[in-house]
């Protein structure tokens, strides 16, 4: 089963603009592992988070993501997000 960010990848990787997707694991707080997938463009940068358990509990599957003309306002964003949508922190 392909995951959203193989979806997201598979979907962009012929954009216009595009330079180069870089993709890894962070850890969030030291205790929460999720993927990341940043896209660069000419113009602006797209930053992706996924936190998926797996099936396991406690069962969340959550995607974020942030636009920016710099690598660090589309990582904010992101994580912004995440946050709120997964971690209820309001900004």
């Amino acid at each position: 089963m392909e995951s959203p960010l193989e979806k997201i990848i598979f979907q962009k990787q012929d954009a216009p603009g595009l330079i180069k997707m870089e993709s890894g694991l962070m850890f969030y707080q030291e205790k929460e592992a999720m993927l990341w997938l940043c896209i660069e463009y000419e113009n602006r940068f797209e930053t992706y988070l996924l936190l998926d358990d797996q099936d396991q509990p406690p069962y969340r599957n959550h995607l974020t993501s942030g636009v920016g003309r710099t690598l660090e306002q589309a990582r904010e964003i992101a994580v912004n997000k995440m946050e709120k949508e997964v971690f209820n922190k309001v900004h």
